[in-house]
């Protein structure tokens, strides 16, 4: 059953869970096809998830639903995702300049974002300070590896002698 949300008398949401609803949203500002981004990252603009995704299964507040993955957003920016369902096209890359020869190398505590991007690739979720690959985790603080739990055995983490 699909519904729509209204908050003085705009739409504030919807759940299109069983595609009843003949909705489309549509970025604030259109880009030609030709620009339209086939990705996306954190820091991004709600109209590039927009043009990378489609329009979302279900709009609650500043979440984002495609099925059961989400996108969060802050000020209109992308502030976290879970692509657990792997049907986002979400993809982050270390920054250029990150320390190279780092992914056969693999990341330990006090590894830097961009180190453990370079080892592992997108995670499959960010929460703030906690990125997840399938059931492992890995906290940061201050941009550095602080804790790291390894229950899917998927991580390249070394741990500290």
């Amino acid at each position: 059953m699909s519904d729509v949300t209204f908050k003085e008398g705009r739409v504030s949401g919807y759940n299109n869970f069983d595609a009843s609803l003949r909705i489309k949203v549509l970025p604030t500002t259109p880009a030609p096809a030709s620009l339209a981004p086939e990705t996306f990252d954190l820091g991004a603009h709600r109209d590039e998830v927009l043009l990378a995704q489609g329009t979302p299964s279900r709009v609650d507040g500043t979440k984002w639903y495609y099925g059961l993955s989400e996108v969060a957003f802050k000020d209109g920016k992308v502030v976290a995702f879970n692509n657990f369902f792997n049907n986002l096209k979400v993809v982050m890359k270390p920054k250029e300049g990150a320390q190279p020869g780092m992914s056969s190398k693999g990341f330990s505590i006090g590894s830097t974002q961009d180190e453990v991007l370079a080892a592992q690739g997108t995670p499959s979720s960010v929460q703030a300070n906690l990125w997840s690959y399938e059931l492992s985790d890995v906290w940061f603080h201050d941009g550095k590896v602080r804790m790291v739990n390894d229950f899917s055995s998927v991580l390249k983490f070394r741990p500290p002698q």
